[in-house]
């Protein structure tokens, strides 16, 4: 938490429930920790930089938004598909990837990294921006009509 402190950086923390304990401890003038945010979109308004999982819905929003994300993808869910979906985008250029098990020793160099370059931080908020589908439940739907209907 020094970190933080000696780079005048303010943190908002979502441990989730089975973390939120052990992590706690953390809080401070400059880190809030929470066991969930119910107000998200108030939380991504103010991040200059987000650093998450990368669920689909996570990847969603965040590129809905355009903010620059490192994404450190769980290695507990089925097929692997965290890392799948964050490799994608940083393939494009469109995040900053990092393994579960490295993220201890990377992550907050990386983030420092990203917090002093304006101008990839905004780089990497465009290329996000640039898969933000929110007419992707319609075009699925008339796509599924299509094949329901042999065209």
């Amino acid at each position: 938490m020094e970190l933080f402190e000696k780079n005048n950086l303010q943190v908002i923390w979502q441990t989730g429930k089975n973390y939120f304990s052990e992590f706690k401890k953390h809080q401070s003038n400059r880190v809030k920790v929470f066991e969930f945010i119910d107000d998200v979109g108030s939380a991504y308004s103010a991040a200059d930089l987000v650093v998450a999982r990368a669920g689909a819905t996570t990847i969603a929003e965040i590129s809905c938004l355009g903010i620059p994300a490192i994404f450190v993808p769980s290695p507990n869910v089925a097929a692997n598909h965290q890392f799948k979906n964050a490799e994608a985008l940083y393939k494009q250029g469109a995040c900053e990837l990092i393994k579960d098990d490295e993220a201890r020793e990377k992550l907050a160099a990386k983030a420092l990294e990203l917090l002093e370059s304006p101008d990839k931080l905004n780089l990497l908020g465009a290329k996000i921006k640039e898969n933000c589908k929110p007419n992707a439940a319609k075009i699925i739907a008339e796509r599924c009509v299509k094949l329901a209907e042999g065209v």
